[in-house]
């Protein structure tokens, strides 16, 4: 069940009106939130703990590992410290926002549980592991109490499966670092009802973030698209480009950080696994997991061991700079798999990756995956960077022209083979048969 069943989403930037929750659900009340409980003290789980304390709100994080508690501890009043320090924030406010945080180490939180509003579960991606959370959760809070999950990719309908109350179970995907990113996918599995969505919207104001209602399939849909871009980005790689000249052409474009950058400041291991997992029909048949797999192998994980895509000095740890080892690894690749290395002009490059991703969000629409263009250019505009002034994936599409995109997506799927670029799809092929823009579906 898609989120075209609900009728609660705020409307994208695209539309004009971000942020703005157009409800129309009189059996949902919308009840306040005493206090939340997080689920894993890692740093995003710290990151969101941050959002409800700034926001007033009573936070129990609990996480088995005592030393991952302190580093949570530390990292959330380092957050709160740099603003103390910028003028931006009292001491005095520093001090009631950290009383209001409460850390629980071990097994024994059940007690702590009993009273919370909702619960939020920031663990790492192993839907077992998840399951076997959201049981006990069940067990431990009380009936009213919303549980929900920060995951990327796991179904939502598993994690509903194991209690008794799946109509309170629903997806919260804040994104990195959820203390200043503005955006968060609210998943409506097939069992949440209405009035969870709208509770979970009217959190996610509470904190200051826009909340965008999107359907359960893989990778919901800030994943399921970006996904797209990394496998053309790739492909492009072994094909003859190097990595700071597809991020180079992004920057142009208008990102503030190239497609490859991104993999690193994530972690590559991530890409890896995101990139691995997936059903079958979201799946190209093309394979590109020869480069990363060489890197991960060497231990180059991005940003956080001074190694990814990109080397990073100690001198300065955050800016990339181009490493012959993977110019020469791409290189590599590409003579393994018998491919001639060719020039990879700009255009080809923005167009590969614009419209892969384009594709893919005309079949999210069509599948019901997500309520309207507005929305996925919302997300990608506030999670991925997607120029501002450029209104996001649909909006683009729409002042490029479909006729024109179906052209160039026909005419790559041709001279790449479909195994490499998708042809459009029928949603896509139908819009310009009917002279239809990604715009007229924003009602």
């Amino acid at each position: 069940q898609g989120p075209a069943s609900c009728t609660l989403a705020p409307t994208g930037v695209a539309a004009g009106g971000a942020g703005t929750l157009s409800a129309q659900c009189p059996s949902a009340v919308s009840a306040p939130f005493g206090s939340i409980a997080i689920i894993g003290g890692g740093i995003m789980g710290s990151g969101i703990a941050a959002c409800f304390l700034a926001a007033g709100v009573k936070t129990i994080v609990v996480d088995t590992n005592p030393t991952a508690l302190h580093k949570c501890h530390t990292w959330i009043t380092s957050i709160f410290k740099a603003q103390v320090d910028k003028k931006r924030l009292s001491q005095k406010s520093l001090e009631e926002r950290m009383a209001l945080l409460t850390t629980i180490g071990g097994d024994q939180y059940a007690e702590a549980l009993r009273d919370v509003d909702a619960v939020i579960e920031a663990v790492y991606e192993d839907a077992t592991l998840k399951q076997d959370i959201f049981k006990r959760l069940d067990q431990y809070c009380k009936p009213s109490c919303i549980i929900a999950s920060n995951t990327a990719t796991v179904d939502i309908n598993l994690l509903a499966a194991v209690t008794s109350r799946p109509s309170q179970v629903v997806g919260i995907h804040f994104f990195a670092p959820a203390h200043i990113m503005q955006l968060a996918e609210i998943v409506k599995g097939a069992a949440t009802s209405d009035e969870t969505v709208l509770r979970l919207l009217s959190l996610t104001k509470r904190i200051n973030k826009i909340g965008v209602v999107v359907g359960n399939s893989f990778g919901f849909v800030s994943n399921r698209l970006a996904i797209k871009g990394v496998f053309q980005a790739v492909c492009l790689l072994e094909e003859g480009a190097l990595p700071y000249q597809v991020d180079g052409y992004l920057k142009q474009f208008g990102f503030p950080n190239g497609v490859f950058e991104m993999q690193d400041i994530g972690g590559l291991d991530v890409t890896a696994a995101v990139l691995a997992v997936g059903p079958p029909e979201q799946k190209m048949s093309r394979s590109v997991s020869s480069i990363p797999r060489q890197l991960l192998a060497e231990g180059r994980f991005g940003v956080r061991v001074g190694k990814g895509w990109y080397r990073y000095d100690a001198d300065e740890p955050t800016k990339a700079k181009s490493d012959i080892h993977v110019d020469r690894a791409c290189i590599a690749a590409s003579d393994r798999l018998g491919i001639n290395r060719r020039t990879i002009s700009q255009k080809e490059a923005l167009y590969r990756f614009l419209f892969h991703i384009v594709n893919e969000a005309a079949l999210l629409l069509e599948q019901g995956g997500a309520v309207r263009p507005s929305d996925i250019d919302l997300i990608f505009v506030l999670g991925f960077g997607f120029p501002y002034f450029r209104g996001g994936p649909c909006y683009y599409a729409d002042q490029v022209g479909i006729d024109n995109i179906i052209y160039k997506m026909q005419a790559f799927a041709s001279t790449c083979g479909r195994g490499t670029f998708p042809p459009p799809c029928k949603f896509l092929v139908d819009m310009a048969k009917n002279k239809k823009r990604f715009s007229d579906f924003n009602q």
